[in-house]
């Protein structure tokens, strides 16, 4: 159809009348309601059978209805564009990174926290407290975080004009107070930001691109521009260009490193496609040497020293292709193994508690970051012990594949000759019933990383695994813990309510055959596939506590807005006023909370009677009330959903159970329905509901008491037929006028409610 057409801008629009008129098919955060799409635009193709893809500065999303809605299908991509990173101290698992229009970025431990929009450039983690971080935006706009990003303040220098695209910016190693930017000219603040002093008037025209501060003297910074660099040896008061004898006319400076323990000893790195690609002074500047021997003529961007090495300086730089290394007088050797041919935007180094726990950390341009274990002389590789966990209980989804199983970690030590682990033997012990329930057992490995992931499968594919099966392959290890991940493809006519589970028992790791620890706690009960929802800025209100029976669960934050609790549970009672507690983060007098069960388990929260509590107006933190869940005939585990949403149309309210919303969060629970009340102390009535199936006619028959009253329901509890003054012990309905199917017949009998389901044929 050539009316039909998309244009693709910051947001994308469509128009259905060949561009007479418009009207906008996404929006880069949801106003009005519009579905959320990543801003910035690219390309938006159409393949043969009618889906419509969209490249964005966020990934790709497809639609299948010429934009009216979209889904996002980035995830599993790695393709963050990072200009700078920053590296915790303190906690080994925390670096913060900029990128390229997808904010600033938190990773600790293995989540990621969106924690400032818009362009991430250079970014710090205070060496003292990991609360103090500071990000920035493009051209200079720094913020500071005093408490982890719950609040940050911005801190630029307000005088100091514009700075670069990447703006400059340290902190001083001996003094986490004192942090130094660099715009066209040098600012200094003592107070992390609250104030700032220039100190210098050097007024570069093309602003400040790379500063460093001596470790060992931190009166001594040595900065620079595209095509000079200058020294300060009084912190500012005298700044001198260094610059004679480097290849300023012919390439671009673009990092500045200063030897730990010589505040003399200086690197400094060139871009473009030209030769002396890093020079060293030993004298301040007064004299340079080019050390780029092994390095091809593309540029480099960063450059950093392992202040750890004995034996010799070890300096690691990052280029458009990749690390490369050099140890003392040697020539420069890439140092690539496993890192994709990428441009890197920054390297930095984990000190840990020895050099072996070190890690060198690269912030890549197009693929994410990364992390290698920095170089030092070992000893042969040896294994120390493997085991194997149950990392995910949560239900997994009829029709998904790869869905992580089970965990396996093997830890050794020694770097030199590789051990290799090539067998691995599972059983599908646990798994209710293998043959009808999954498909294709795979093998992934993450490496160092203890987080689930596809990306590198190990040997082939088991294409039904029952019982005991062997996966061939040839992964070689690295020092430390090795990370495992055993999957199955769950079939779309998978059993509800069967279980899926292996253990490992035994792995050929070199040449000897080590048993692994085979049975790990829990297993993954196979459930429906629910819609997803969440929301698009999480940063803002959230929940963090959900009490309901035996669910007591404290929740942090998610970069998603999503969080799946489903390996939580607790049971609800028909009819009856079942307490819960929730707690918001940050409430605003907009938010709402909705709460749905998916009483017919039906995989949706669409049904009559399955939106089970909202709030109206206005509310305060905890939130507390009751939910009732209507006996329709499905007893057993099913899932609740609890959205928090601010509800104005402006900032993108969403009270449907699919989707996101503006602002807020999504968590699902599971519960379990049914009849859990102790009926040891009732006098139950018996009630019999005959023949079953039927054709026309149904009985209702109370043994011992009279019916009060008695409803049919269809199976999403709309009643089609009552009768509420009854006060006898027998009724006859005819219903000759219905359709075949399922009914439910619910009775209150000595004010006692029971359900009944029957066929009618």
């Amino acid at each position: 159809d050539a009316n039909i057409v998309l244009l693709g801008g910051i947001n994308s629009w469509v128009s259905t009348n060949g561009g007479t008129s418009w009207v906008i098919s996404n929006h880069w955060y949801g106003a009005d309601g519009v579905v959320t799409v990543h801003a910035d635009k690219h390309n938006l193709t159409y393949r043969a059978n009618g889906s419509l893809f969209e490249c964005n500065d966020g990934g790709v999303y497809i639609s299948d209805n010429n934009g009216l809605t979209w889904t996002d299908k980035t995830n599993g991509i790695r393709i963050s564009q990072m200009y700078k990173l920053g590296i915790s101290t303190l906690n080994p698992t925390e670096t913060i990174t900029g990128l390229q229009d997808n904010g600033t970025k938190l990773n600790v431990g293995t989540s990621w926290f969106d924690v400032k929009g818009g362009d991430g450039m250079e970014c710090l983690i205070d060496y003292s407290n990991n609360n103090i971080q500071y990000g920035t935006y493009v051209n200079g706009q720094i913020d500071r975080t005093m408490n982890h990003w719950v609040n940050r303040t911005a801190i630029e220098p307000a005088d100091a004009g514009d700075g670069a695209w990447v703006t400059p910016y340290i902190i001083n190693p001996v003094n986490p107070n004192t942090l130094y930017a660099g715009y066209a000219n040098i600012w200094k603040t003592t107070n992390r930001g609250d104030s700032w002093t220039q100190i210098s008037n050097l007024n570069v025209g093309n602003y400040i691109r790379s500063m460093a501060i001596a470790p060992s003297d931190t009166l001594t910074l040595y900065v620079a521009s595209l095509s000079n660099i200058w020294k300060t040896n009084n912190d500012g008061a005298v700044w001198t260009s260094i610059s004679s004898g480097l290849p300023t006319s012919t390439s671009q400076i673009t990092y500045i490193a200063v030897k730990h323990d010589d505040p003399n000893t200086v690197w400094v790195t060139f871009g473009n496609y030209t030769s002396g690609k890093v020079y060293e002074t030993t004298d301040g500047g007064a004299n340079w040497t080019n050390i780029s021997n092994g390095l091809p003529a593309i540029p480099v961007y960063t450059i950093v020293q392992n202040r750890l090495s004995t034996s010799g300086i070890q300096l690691y730089v990052g280029t458009e292709v990749g690390v490369y290394y050099k140890n003392g007088t040697n020539d420069w050797i890439y140092y690539n193994n496993g890192l994709p041919n990428v441009k890197i935007g920054e390297l930095e180094i984990y000190y840990g508690t020895s050099v072996q726990t070190s890690k060198l950390r690269a912030a890549t341009y197009g693929r994410g970051l990364w992390e290698t274990p920095i170089d030092y002389p070992s000893t042969p590789m040896s294994l120390n012990f493997s085991t194997t966990t149950q990392e995910n209980l949560f239900t997994v989804p009829r029709g998904f594949a790869n869905q992580e199983i089970i965990g396996i970690t093997i830890n050794t030590s020694g770097a030199q000759s590789p051990l290799s682990a090539s067998e691995f033997t599972f059983t599908t012990t646990g798994t209710t019933n293998p043959a009808i329930d999954i498909k294709n057992g795979k093998l992934f490995y993450t490496g160092s990383y203890p987080t689930f992931e596809t990306s590198n499968q190990v040997g082939s594919t088991i294409v039904s695994p029952n019982g005991s099966f062997v996966i061939d392959g040839n992964q070689q290890l690295s020092e430390g813990n090795n990370y495992f991940w055993l999957t199955f493809d769950i079939l779309p006519t998978a059993t509800l309510g069967n279980f899926v589970d292996a253990t490992c028992t035994s792995i050929t790791i070199g040449s000897s055959t080590v048993p692994s620890v085979t049975s790990p706690v829990g297993t993954r009960m196979i459930d429906l596939n629910y819609c997803l929802g969440g929301s698009s800025v999480p940063t803002s209100e959230r929940i963090t506590n959900v009490t309901m029976g035996t669910i007591n669960n404290n929740s942090t934050f998610s970069n998603s807005g999503y969080q799946n609790f489903t390996n939580l549970n607790t049971n609800i009672s028909f009819w009856e006023n079942i307490p819960f507690s929730i707690d918001v983060e940050n409430i605003n007098d907009f938010d709402q909370i909705i709460i749905w069960i998916d009483l017919n388990k039906d995989g949706d929260f669409q049904d009559d009677g399955e939106l089970v509590y909202y709030t109206l107006g206005s509310f305060t933190s905890p939130l507390t009330g009751n939910i009732f869940a209507p006996d329709y005939g499905f007893s057993g585990r099913t899932r609740m959903r609890i959205r928090l949403h601010n509800s104005s149309i402006s900032s993108g309210g969403n009270d449907t159970p699919c989707g996101n919303s503006g602002y807020g969060e999504v968590e699902d629970y599971s519960v379990t329905l049914g009849n859990f009340q102790n009926v040891a102390d009732q006098n139950l009535p018996v009630i019999k509901v005959y023949p079953n199936p039927t054709s026309n006619i149904i009985h209702i028959d109370s043994e011992n008491f009279p019916i009060e009253s008695v409803e049919l329901m269809d199976l999403v509890g709309k009643v089609i037929l009552s009768n509420t003054t009854l006060n006898s012990n027998y009724l006859t309905w005819d219903l000759q006028q219905f359709p075949s199917g399922v009914y439910l017949i619910k009775t209150t009998v000595n004010g006692i409610i029971q359900t009944h389901k029957f066929v009618k044929k």
